[in-house]
């Protein structure tokens, strides 16, 4: 038998009402509670419904937001080329400049598209919680000449770097901002994130 030269599920599947809905769950439960069967209880006290519809949403707010508008819950651009394609970040905190160089230098070669530089952390964040997983020690970074020993041969003005600095954010971002000064990229077209 032939395929059909259009398929559409519409004609194959009535719509069904929420109350329909409600009615076959409810038979299949056999007497079991709906709150305790299918609601998820997540420890913040927020109950996951296991159906969501359009009534669920307040009227006049859009949850989902648009690419590139508030609350960027989409993405930060509203278009993004098909060339672009996923962004592929690592992270790199090996404690040694010279290493991390060349294991920037390798994965970039190998398909990463973006970096992600943690620094070594000084123990002032406060950002820490109980229970985070203990990090990596972090890059060895003090000054704009270690900055440019780990992203030596990056091509900074193509490659988007990420900082990963937690309380020293500040200074990390005054570093990375002072390298693409010094190798004269427009700052209105540098990529990156302080973080």
């Amino acid at each position: 038998m032939p395929y059909p030269a259009t398929f559409s599920l519409k004609e194959d599947f009535l719509p069904a009402t929420l109350a329909e809905w409600m009615a076959l769950v409810e038979g299949d439960l056999k007497g079991a509670p709906f709150e305790k069967k299918l609601v998820t209880h997540t420890y913040e006290g927020i109950d996951v419904q296991p159906l969501y519809v359009r009534g669920d949403v307040p009227q006049g707010k859009n949850y989902n937001g648009f690419p590139g508008v508030r609350p960027y819950v989409r993405g930060s651009r509203w278009k993004s080329s098909p060339k672009q394609g996923a962004d592929i970040r690592q992270e790199f905190s090996h404690p040694n400049r010279e290493e991390t160089n060349r294991q920037v230098l390798a994965d970039l070669a190998g398909g990463v598209g973006s970096v992600q530089i943690h620094f070594e952390s000084t123990g002032a964040s406060t950002s820490k919680s109980v229970g985070d997983p203990p990090r990596a020690a972090g890059v060895d970074i003090a000054s704009l000449a270690d900055l440019a020993v780990v992203l030596r041969d990056v091509s900074l003005d193509k490659v988007p770097v990420a900082l990963c600095a937690d309380a020293d954010f500040l200074p990390a971002a005054a570093l990375l901002v002072s390298l693409w000064q010094q190798q004269g990229i427009d700052l209105d077209r540098a990529q990156g994130a302080f973080n």
